[in-house]
């Protein structure tokens, strides 16, 4: 964490995200924060097509086929950390949907 504050007319916003919120809980970190959140897993292939479409920047085409691939709930984390992984992994800037599935596969879904 930034222990020098921020520049004078400035102001800082930390963003926790967690899968074990107990944990924070139990650390005593919840306090540290204004405003608790809690997003529910994707689970509908529209969803999930919205979030690679809009977020992930991937093509429709691309985004609706993975979205029917996936049957399992996946959170957005998730979600947006594997498309990281597959666009890393590509040999050009726009990610397949085999490519992406490969990467879902690695991640043990």
């Amino acid at each position: 964490l930034k222990k020098v504050p921020p520049d004078d007319g400035r102001r800082l916003l930390v963003i926790g995200t967690t899968s074990v919120p107990h944990l924070l809980e139990d650390l005593g970190l919840v306090q540290a924060f204004s405003l608790t959140q809690s997003i529910s897993l994707l689970d509908e292939p529209a969803q999930i097509e919205e979030v690679l479409r809009v977020a992930a920047h991937m093509s429709e085409t691309d985004a609706a086929s993975i979205a029917a691939a996936i049957k399992e709930p996946i959170g957005i984390k998730n979600l947006l950390m594997v498309a990281e992984m597959a666009r890393q992994g590509s040999k050009s800037e726009a990610v397949g949907t085999s490519e992406f599935l490969e990467c879902l596969h690695t991640m043990g879904y």
